[in-house]
C-alpha cells in the first residue's frame, strides 16, 4: 500500500465498508494509528464521494468513550487516508472466536452490551443511523485499570445516514444495505424503514454474546437466510432454551424485545435506553468511584445530621430520609460500577465492595426503621388527622416510591403498596447486580462474597414480593433458587477449606495435623501434601 505522507505502514487490520484499514506509525513518533485508505479512483462516482466525505464529517463532529475517534485526515494523488485512533485488541467478532463456544457469560455479555448502548445514545442524540452495526464493527482497547473488561467503541460510519425528523424517517433510507445476518426485516422489504433498524441489529449482536452464533446461523444459503429474516414467524425470538438456563429473565425479554420482526412493535429508543438492564446512569468507567463516594458522603453526612439522633417525624422529617436513602442508593450504583469496571481479579475490588455491602446494609437498616414507625400506631397518620399543623393535614399520607434506578439499591415503596412493573425490574436488576458481584468475588475472596450473596438474595426475595404478576413471581423465583445454590455452594467450599486447613496428607489416606492424625477415604484434593 501507498504508505500516507505522515505515516509508516505496520500491518493490515481488515476492510471496511469503504475501504481497507492499516495499522501505522506517526513518522513524527507518538501513538500507533488505523488508518483507512480510500483509492479516489473511487471517487470519481458522485454517489460514492458524497459517502465518503458524509464518513469523514460523522467521524470529525462525534467525541464520545464508545465510538472510535477521528485523528487525521491526509491525501494523495492516488489515496485518501483517514486516520483514527487504534483499537488494538481487534473487533469483537475475533474477541468472541477466542471464547469457549464462541459465547460470553451473561455479566461479560451485558458489559459489551452497556457500551453499545451508550455510544448508540450518543450517536441516537445526533440523528445518526448507523446501519451497519455487528461484532466487526465493534472494536475493542485496552482498559486503563489492567484487570478490566476491553472498552468497546462503535466504528465504520461508512454507510450511516442522518435522520431528518425525530423519529429517524426518512424517504433517503430505501437502500437495502448492511450485513445480511444482522439486517432488520424491514431493510429487506420494499418498503422504508428508521432508526430501528439498529435496535435490530444490536439485538442480534447481544443474542449472539449469549448464544455463540447469530439467530439465523443455522441458514444453508443467503435464499435460506433471507427466508428465515423475513419469515413472519415467529413474531419475536428468544435466546435457545439450553442457553436460556443460564440467562436472567431481564435479560431474555430484552433480546426478544429488541429482536420483534414488527418495528412497530420493537422496543422503542426510549424504552431501550430507559432499559433497567441497560442503566446507562453507572456506565462502568474511572470516574465510578468518585461519584460513587460523592453522594455516600453526602448520605453520610445528613444520615450523621438528622437521622441518627431522632426517629422520623411528620412529612418534612421522612423527605430527609427518603434523601438520604436515595443518596445511599446512587452512591452504591456507582461503586457497584466500580467493582465491574476493576475486574473481579483486582484486590482494590474486595475494598469497594465491603464499602457496598455496608452502605446497603445501613440503607436498609433506615428502610425498616421507616417501616417500623410509619406502621406504629399514634404515628403520623394519627397526628395528621388530629393534629391542627395545616401542613400535615393539607398533605396525602406520604411515602416513597420505587423509582427505576437499575443497577442498584432498588428503592422500595415504604407503604408496601403494588409496584409498578418497572419499578419491580428495577428491583429485580438491583439483587442481579449485587449477585453478579458476589460471583466475581468467590474465587478471590469466598468469606466477602458469601456476604454479598446474603444483601442480594434478600433484595431479590423482596423483588418477589414486590411483583404484582404471578408469572413473573415464578420466573423470579427460579432465578432465585439458582442463586442459592450458587450460595450454597461457596458456603460448602467455604466450610470444607476450613475444615482442611492445617492438615497434611502423609499418604495411603491418612492425613495429621500438628498431633493428630485421621484417615480420609474420599480424598478432596483439598488436603495439602
Amino acid at each position: 500500500m501507498a504508505s500516507p505522507p505522515s505515516y509508516i505502514t505496520i500491518s493490515k487490520l481488515g476492510e471496511g465498508t469503504s475501504g481497507i484499514v492499516y495499522r501505522c506509525r506517526p513518522k513524527s513518533g507518538g501513538a500507533d494509528v488505523a488508518i483507512k485508505v480510500i483509492p479516489r479512483s473511487q471517487l470519481g462516482r458522485s454517489r460514492k464521494q458524497e459517502k465518503v466525505v458524509q464518513e469523514i464529517a460523522i467521524l470529525k463532529r462525534l467525541r464520545h468513550q464508545n465510538i472510535v475517534r477521528f485523528v487525521d485526515l491526509e491525501w494523495d494523488t492516488h489515496n485518501v487516508f483517514i486516520v483514527m485512533e487504534l483499537c488494538e485488541l481487534g473487533n469483537l467478532k475475533e474477541f468472541l472466536a477466542r471464547k469457549h463456544g464462541r459465547r460470553l457469560v451473561e455479566r461479560d455479555a451485558r458489559w459489551f452490551l452497556r457500551q453499545i448502548a451508550a455510544g448508540l445514545f450518543f450517536l441516537w442524540s445526533h440523528s445518526l443511523v448507523h446501519r451497519d452495526l455487528k461484532t466487526e464493527n465493534l472494536l475493542l482497547t485496552a482498559n486503563p485499570n489492567s484487570h478490566g473488561q476491553p472498552i468497546l467503541k462503535i466504528a465504520d460510519f461508512g454507510i450511516a445516514d442522518y435522520g431528518r425528523n425525530q423519529d429517524f424517517s426518512s424517504a433517503a433510507m430505501k437502500e437495502k444495505i448492511g450485513t445480511l445476518a444482522y439486517m432488520a426485516p424491514e431493510v429487506l422489504k420494499d418498503e422504508e424503514y428508521d432508526a430501528r433498524c439498529d435496535l435490530w441489529s444490536v439485538g442480534v449482536i447481544f443474542y449472539e454474546m449469549l448464544a455463540g452464533s447469530t439467530p439465523f446461523h443455522t441458514a444453508s444459503s443467503i435464499d435460506d437466510l433471507l427466508k428465515q429474516i423475513l419469515s413472519p414467524t415467529p413474531s419475536q425470538l428468544i435466546l435457545p432454551p439450553t442457553i436460556a438456563r443460564t440467562t436472567s429473565q431481564t435479560a431474555q425479554s430484552l433480546v426478544s424485545a429488541l429482536l420483534t420482526r414488527d418495528p412497530n412493535k420493537r422496543l422503542t429508543f426510549d424504552e431501550y435506553f430507559d432499559h433497567p438492564y441497560l442503566d446507562l446512569t453507572h456506565i462502568p468507567g474511572s470516574e465510578s468511584l468518585s461519584s460513587g463516594m460523592e453522594y455516600i458522603s453526602e448520605a453520610v453526612e445528613l444520615d450523621n445530621r438528622f437521622v441518627r439522633s431522632k426517629n422520623p417525624s411528620g412529612r418534612k422529617e421522612l423527605k430527609a430520609w427518603k434523601q438520604i436513602i436515595d443518596l445511599y442508593a446512587e452512591g452504591v450504583a456507582h461503586l457497584l460500577a466500580h467493582v465491574q469496571y476493576l475486574g473481579p481479579q483486582n484486590p482494590d475490588a474486595v475494598q469497594v465492595a465491603e464499602l457496598v455491602t455496608r452502605y446497603i446494609n445501613r440503607a436498609e437498616s433506615l428502610k425498616h426503621q421507616v417501616e417500623t414507625w410509619q406502621n406504629s400506631p399514634g404515628t403520623a397518620g394519627e397526628r395528621r388527622r388530629s393534629s391542627g399543623d395545616q401542613d400535615r393535614l393539607s398533605a396525602p399520607p406520604f411515602s416513597v416510591k420505587a423509582g427505576p434506578i437499575s443497577s442498584s439499591l432498588a428503592r422500595t415503596d415504604f407503604l408496601s403498596s403494588p409496584s409498578t412493573p418497572s419499578s419491580a425490574n428495577a428491583q429485580v436488576q438491583a439483587a442481579l447486580d449485587v449477585l453478579n458481584t458476589a460471583q466475581s468475588l468467590a474465587a478471590t475472596n469466598p468469606n466477602h462474597a458469601l456476604q454479598v450473596y446474603d444483601t442480594g438474595l434478600a433484595q431479590l426475595l423482596r423483588a418477589i414480593a414486590m411483583t404484582c404478576s404471578p408469572v413473573e413471581r415464578d420466573k423470579i423465583r427460579s432465578e432465585a433458587c439458582e442463586w442459592f445454590d450458587q450460595a450454597e455452594r461457596l458456603g460448602q467450599a467455604v466450610k470444607r477449606q476450613q475444615e482442611t486447613k492445617g492438615w497434611q496428607v502423609v499418604g495411603g489416606g491418612i492425613v495429621r495435623k500438628g498431633g493428630m492424625i485421621d484417615i480420609v477415604y474420599n480424598m478432596p484434593g483439598e488436603y495439602p501434601s
